[in-house]
């Protein structure tokens, strides 16, 4: 389906191109020459021009492009003539018509360059109908939806799931007075829209909101710009837009509803209270006695009270009284009638009496009073004695309770009253002691977990440095009954090995980090260790150790440790006879480009000539290419002027 017309710079080539790659396309391709003459078409493009009316064969071949297309007009040829002068992409848009229904169409035009200059255009017509169509309903349906939400009666508003206002409607904007811009982009929380007294229940809201559930109502007072409060029932409904999840709300006005202004004065410092006990909370370290701290914030927010703070071990079954909050000048008294201190006291009653009473973070009133709050573990002479003492009118009783594992209970007795002013307010409170009691037991039996762990794995670096102190005297004793130079030689470096690898448990069992050593003070003790040994009383050898602020892991170091244990007993031995003087540099450095370096170098007499370091019988040596191969390192060797082995891994 291609020609090579005078002038067309086309090639066998091109052909191959055009066919085997542009023939499988599912989009209509053609190809123009810069006078606007069709070369090439594939099967597509001959299918969209029969549709449209037009034939394009064999005989198109070579024929002007808008001679056999007359609909394309003078905005297409000026399209072309400027992808032909600029020689860049052109993508537009198009609308045809196709048996009678309007067709959109995607045209890019790509221009092929030849010697600096464009010599065709490859046009590529996709269709994208059904997507324009869709795009047209989905318009169609959102502005008809958007005219419901703005022109509805009952004041609308749209929110994310953090409760951040999006959108509302003008029923809204006529409810608080505010126009919606004024609130768009902010979080409902922190705007003067929720008075303080109403934080709880909007919290509520919000906090159910976040889980996608549908929510409400529930009556709430907003505060109107001109400073009234307008009382409304709140109903939330999630929904999908463009798909993420969204809230709708509904804002119902009550304008009968009203609330004396004492009790509106009262929540408030009821939830200044409850706001500074939340903040103390959340100072709570794990040193910290929590269970104290419990009882004296739900002693300040309740009043004048009696608390007692237990904590529950689940496993056990085991309530053990930890704090015990109220008037200190009746302690005294009750301390004489209980003939002991409450504090410590440990119940053990029947685990489900104690989840049926506890299920629920809700405050129970118990009808028994003190002496069923105990499990009856006194006698109720001695409860009801301690009840009129106290002046003790009610005792209610709650868990610390989440995701339905009990971590502690609080008993309250309340003096001269029986019931709670604010009970939502006292239980909003433990929700939070809650979940301050659930990450303080958490925190404190991970630092026991990891203390125990850290003892251990000190106690076993002590054991490992200890047994291969043990070998290392084993090996000393044999030693004493042999005559043998080359067995004593033998069995002095395989001591000096085994030091090497004590040395790295003994610094990390001293080490106030277990998984990393300090390896210069690690290869000072080695090395003075080497010398003490191997040195020759004649010798003037001096050792210089050159390491960097460098910590290694057990994996490297006992490997970089006997690297240094072979090299530097070498060089004591062999690199300088006689007792001549010299040099032992060992030096660490990192990388820029990360990874370290370890260099063990003398300036001694060297290897002979023709000995090969990296292939010789030498144990030693095979054991360092062993071991550079363990650290996935490269072994480089200088024999000039001494010796020098740098391991880079």
């Amino acid at each position: 389906m291609s020609i090579q017309p005078d002038e067309v710079p086309s090639s066998n080539g091109a052909q191959v191109r055009y066919r085997r790659i542009l023939e499988l396309q599912k989009v209509a391709i053609h190809v123009i020459d810069a006078r606007y003459r069709i070369i090439y078409y594939n099967a597509y493009a001959q299918n969209w021009a029969d549709r449209l009316g037009y034939t394009l064969d064999e005989s198109a071949l070579g024929k002007n492009l808008f001679d056999i297309f007359p609909f394309l007009g003078k905005t297409i040829r000026k399209e072309y003539q400027q992808a032909f002068d600029r020689g860049g992409d052109l993508v537009t848009e198009e609308r045809l018509k196709l048996a009678g229904r309007d067709v959109f169409v995607q045209t890019q035009k790509i221009p092929v360059v030849h010697d600096r200059g464009v010599v065709e255009i490859i046009t590529i017509i996709r269709n994208i109908t059904d997507i324009r169509e869709t795009e047209t309903r989905l318009k169609s349906t959102e502005e008809r939806f958007r005219t419901l939400f703005e022109y509805a009666p009952v004041a609308y508003y749209l929110s994310d799931l953090k409760g951040t206002f999006l959108d509302g409607n003008l029923a809204a904007e006529a409810l608080i007075g505010y126009k919606r811009a004024d609130f768009i982009g902010k979080n409902y929380l922190s705007t003067d829209l929720i008075p303080l007294d109403q934080l709880p229940t909007a919290a509520k809201i919000l906090a159910q909101s976040v889980l996608g559930k549908i929510t409400g109502p529930y009556e709430i007072a907003l505060k109107h710009k001109n400073g009234s409060r307008v009382h409304v029932e709140i109903s939330n409904i999630p929904i999908k837009i463009e798909g993420k999840t969204r809230v709708l709300g509904v804002a119902v006005n009550l304008p009968h509803h009203n609330q004396a202004q004492e009790k509106e004065k009262e929540m408030i410092h009821s939830l200044r209270q409850l706001s500074d006990v939340g903040m103390k909370l959340g100072e709570v370290s794990k040193d910290d006695n929590i269970f104290q701290i419990i009882g004296e914030l739900l002693h300040r927010l309740i009043g004048d009270s009696y608390i007692g703070v237990s904590d529950y071990d689940d496993e056990e079954g085991v309530i053990e009284v930890k704090a015990v909050v109220g008037h200190k000048e009746l302690f005294k008294d009750i301390l004489k009638i209980m003939g002991r201190d409450p504090i410590g006291m440990k119940l053990t009653p029947d685990p489900e009496a104690v989840r049926e009473r506890l299920q629920k973070q809700q405050l129970r009133k118990i009808p028994g009073g003190l002496y069923e709050v105990i499990f009856k573990k006194l006698p109720k002479t001695v409860c009801a004695a301690l009840e009129r003492l106290g002046h003790i009118q009610a005792v209610y009783s709650v868990g610390f309770i989440r995701r339905g594992t009990i971590y502690g209970t609080a008993v309250i007795m309340l003096r001269d009253r029986d019931a709670f002013e604010h009970p939502e307010l006292v239980e909003s409170f433990i929700n939070q002691a809650s979940v301050t009691l659930q990450r303080w037991k958490a925190e404190n039996r991970i630092a026991a977990s990891l203390k125990e762990k850290e003892v251990l794995l000190r106690e076993i670096h002590h054991r490992v440095k200890n047994n291969m102190q043990i070998i290392s005297s084993l090996l000393r004793l044999q030693a004493s009954n042999l005559s043998d130079p080359d067995a004593l030689e033998s069995l002095q470096i395989s001591q000096d090995r085994i030091r090497s690898m004590a040395l790295v448990h003994e610094g990390l069992y001293r080490s106030s980090d277990l998984s990393q050593i300090d390896f210069a003070e690690y290869v000072k003790k080695l090395t003075g260790h080497l010398y003490s040994i191997n040195a020759d009383s004649r010798s003037q050898i001096s050792l210089h150790v050159e390491i960097e602020d460098i910590s290694l892991d057990i994996n490297r170091a006992i490997p970089c440790g006997l690297i240094i244990n072979e090299l530097v007993t070498n060089a004591l031995k062999h690199a300088f006879p006689g007792g001549s003087k010299g040099d032992i540099f060992i030096r660490m450095a990192r990388f820029k480009q990360g990874g370290l370096s370890l260099t063990v170098a003398d300036n001694g007499m060297g290897f002979p000539a023709e000995v090969d370091v990296r292939n010789t019988d030498s144990l030693g040596m095979q054991i360092v290419g062993d071991l550079v191969q363990q650290l996935n390192g490269i072994l480089r060797v200088k024999t000039e002027e001494g010796t020098q082995f740098t391991i880079r891994f």
